[in-house]
């Protein structure tokens, strides 16, 4: 057990060190505020939806219109991981691409903390903390194979997690559909959203939040 713990608390630093490389590199400069909402003027539904969103939660933004003839823009937009798709919003935790209200709340929640919510939502995100502390949360299935493996994942590498049956605990089963995801596992580490089995994400997500489990 100790020799897996000596194991996750290296590659945690070693993920956090190579986020902290990657983030000097794609940090947003001269950001007025704690987002870049990259817009273009086809864009339509989904980009107002995404400025309603981020008007109704207050936060500060810069919005850039993506254009075709934009060479610095189009740079810009490329260098933040956008491939063709707006709206791209994007803070120092990293990029979202396309629109959903509850992965907006969440990519929100993580950048400028959870205290921002309301509601529901903030019932259900303020849960994935003790003591203001990010926990590892799993929201799944007893059938679910990905679920399986998850578990078997967190096992082998000694990382503690609370797991919510979303379909036999009624108040889970209404956080998972307030969340809508597309699948199981859906898991949170603090207010970080990940959403099927990847241990890639898993750990950048623990080295990010400066957590060892």
């Amino acid at each position: 057990m100790c020799k897996k713990l000596v194991v996750i608390v290296l590659v945690a630093m070693a993920v956090k060190l190579l986020m902290d490389a990657s983030d000097k590199k794609r940090m947003p400069q001269n950001i007025d505020g704690d987002f870049i909402l990259f817009t273009s003027s086809v864009c339509a539904q989904p980009c107002e939806d995404a400025r309603e969103v981020l008007a109704e939660y207050q936060q500060i933004y810069r919005e850039v219109l993506v254009s075709p003839d934009n060479k610095a823009v189009m740079d810009e937009y490329r260098r933040y991981g956008g491939s063709g798709r707006v709206p791209l919003l994007v803070s120092d935790k990293g990029a979202l691409q396309g629109f959903q209200r509850m992965r907006y709340l969440s990519f929100m929640a993580d950048t400028v903390g959870y205290h921002i919510l309301d509601g529901e939502a903030y019932q259900a995100m303020s849960s994935h903390f003790d003591a203001g502390e990010p926990k590892v949360v799993m929201y799944a299935t007893s059938w679910c194979p990905y679920c399986a493996k998850t578990r078997a994942y967190f096992a082998e590498n000694d990382i503690a997690y609370e797991e919510r049956d979303a379909e036999k605990d009624t108040q889970y089963r209404a956080w998972y559909r307030m969340f809508k995801a597309n699948g199981y596992p859906l898991i949170y580490i603090g207010a970080k959203r990940i959403e099927g089995f990847s241990p890639e994400k898993i750990e950048a997500a623990l080295a990010q939040s400066s957590q060892v489990f």
